[in-house]
C-alpha cells in the first residue's frame, strides 16, 4: 500500500510539472465506423461476431467500458431494459462499473455510466437488438457476461456460449481483432472507441 501511495506521489508531481507523457488514442473515423457496418464483421448470424465484436463494440461505445477488468466483472444481470415516457424501447446499466485502482482490488466505482442509455433502432444489426439476442444466446450456467463462443453448433441452437467466461487478455485485444477482421486500415485500441463515443457525443451537442 506504502509503495502504491509513493507511486501515486509521483505521479502527480509530474503532472503538476507538466512531464506527464500523456498520449491520446485518436477516434474511429467516419469511414470505418461505415465500414465496420459493412463489413459483415457485426453479424447476428454466428457466436463469434455477435458476442465477440457486436455486443462488446456497443458495449464499449455506449457505456465507455474500456477497462478489461470492469469488462470481465460485468454479468449477466449487468443490464436492464425500459421504456421510456415516449414509449421507445432502451438498454442501461443496472450498476456502477466494476474498476480497479490497485492489484488485486476490483470493486464497484460510482459513476454516471448507468445514466448512459443504448435505444432500439431499426437498423439490422444495431447494438439493442444485439444485446436482446445475445442474452437469448448465453450460457444460463456462467454468470459472466462476455462469454466464450461455441466452435460448432448450429444457428437454431438454444446456446451459443460455452460455461467460460471471456479472460481480460481477450477482451484486452478485441478492438484489435475487429479491426483485423474488417480489414480496416488503421489498427484501432479498445481506448479509440472512448475517443469514439466522446467525438460522436460533442458532434451531437452533449455538453462536456
Amino acid at each position: 500500500m506504502q509503495s502504491n501511495q509513493m507511486l501515486d506521489a509521483q505521479l502527480i508531481n509530474l503532472r503538476r510539472n507538466g512531464k506527464e507523457n500523456v498520449t491520446h488514442k485518436c477516434a474511429i473515423e467516419e469511414g470505418h465506423l461505415k465500414q465496420l457496418k459493412t463489413s459483415g464483421v457485426f453479424s447476428l448470424s454466428y457466436p463469434l461476431s455477435l458476442l465477440s465484436l457486436l455486443i462488446w463494440f456497443h458495449t464499449v461505445l455506449f457505456f465507455c467500458q474500456r477497462g478489461r477488468e470492469g469488462q470481465r466483472a460485468l454479468t449477466t444481470k449487468s443490464f436492464k431494459f425500459a421504456t421510456d415516457a415516449a414509449g421507445r424501447k432502451f438498454v442501461t446499466m443496472a450498476h456502477d462499473e466494476a474498476s480497479k485502482n490497485h492489484p488485486g482490488d476490483v470493486h464497484d466505482s460510482s459513476s454516471n455510466k448507468k445514466e448512459a442509455t443504448m435505444y432500439e433502432s431499426g437498423e439490422s444489426n444495431h447494438g439493442y437488438k444485439a444485446l436482446k439476442l445475445y442474452l437469448e444466446k448465453i450460457n444460463l450456467k456462467c454468470n459472466a457476461f462476455f462469454q466464450y463462443p461455441k466452435s460448432n453448433l448450429r444457428p437454431e441452437d438454444n446456446v451459443w456460449f460455452e460455461y467460460r467466461p471471456l479472460g481480460v487478455n481477450n477482451l484486452a485485444n478485441m478492438m484489435n481483432k475487429i479491426s483485423e477482421v474488417a480489414g480496416l486500415s488503421t489498427t484501432y485500441t479498445n481506448h479509440s472507441i472512448r475517443a469514439t463515443a466522446i467525438t460522436l457525443w460533442s458532434s451531437a451537442g452533449v455538453p462536456n
